[in-house]
């Protein structure tokens, strides 16, 4: 069974391309990962609920909130340890303010979207995803 993996963005799916992020789905999908990708919290809400995720993926800022707004409601729902990673393509805030956040927020990683060309990501995301798998199972 695929590993499945969340993406909650702040653009709609028809914005995807504009920012790279389109080339985060792509990338999951290619290496075998089945992704569900969002720009609505309580679809990813709903998603959640409905079905194991074993990753979440997220941009800082989301449709009501940020990230970590949507955090704080789901540790609610019931247990979750599921990792997560932060993305940026280009926010108003600098990266260190960013990574300084994530480290905060439960142990989320800061990926910075637009440092990657399409493979680089792609090889990111992998090694990313198979390091929390580790974490996780150990």
């Amino acid at each position: 069974m695929p590993t499945s993996v969340l993406v909650l963005t702040e653009l709609k799916p028809d914005q995807l391309t504009v920012q790279g992020l389109l080339a985060v789905r792509e990338a999951l999908e290619r290496c075998g990962y089945a992704a569900v990708v969002t720009s609505e919290m309580d679809v990813a809400i709903r998603v959640l609920a409905e079905r194991q995720i074993d990753l979440i993926i997220s941009t800082l800022s989301v449709d009501s909130g940020t990230v970590f707004d949507f955090l704080s409601i789901i540790k609610g729902i019931g247990p979750r340890e599921t990792p997560v990673i932060v993305m940026c393509v280009c926010g108003s805030m600098s990266q260190d303010e960013i990574l300084s956040i994530a480290c905060k927020s439960s142990g989320a990683q800061y990926l910075n979207v637009s440092d990657y060309q399409p493979e680089e990501l792609q090889h990111e995301l992998t090694k990313r995803i198979r390091v929390l798998k580790q974490q996780r199972f150990a």
